[in-house]
């Protein structure tokens, strides 16, 4: 085998081990995001952690209704108003998509990789 041959086959295998790493963390990646995973191995953590996730989101979100007790007379000049319950539902909506996307974006690419490699098989066939 000459020097070149061996550089051929060097890169190639360098090229394969790229794409198996590649591949594996394209699998990770998404067996982390996956909360079915996630429930089964740990199901009261998950429980609990969708418990905290909800009660955040409905003390941002809250109401418009003060509890009758609670309520102000009305005043004759205008009152500032907080934002309605669309803006800031808009804003928790933002930031779970800020912190979904990157999953997101990788489950795509791991699915397009794979009608790739798919497709790449049956022309190879």
């Amino acid at each position: 085998m000459g020097e070149r041959e061996y550089l051929e086959n060097q890169c190639q295998r360098a090229k394969t081990g790229m794409r198996v790493a590649i591949h594996d963390l394209k699998h990770d990646a998404i067996e982390i995001a996956d909360p079915r995973i996630w429930a089964r191995a740990h199901p009261l953590a998950t429980v609990a952690a969708a418990v905290a996730a909800g009660f955040a989101v409905t003390r941002v979100i809250g109401t418009n209704e003060e509890p009758v007790e609670m309520r102000q007379p009305q005043a004759a000049a205008p009152v500032e108003r907080r934002p309605g319950r669309l803006v800031r539902m808009l804003s928790i909506t933002q930031k779970i998509w800020s912190a979904a996307e990157p999953f997101v974006r990788a489950a795509i690419v791991a699915r397009m990789s794979q009608a790739e490699a798919a497709r790449r098989a049956e022309t190879a066939a």
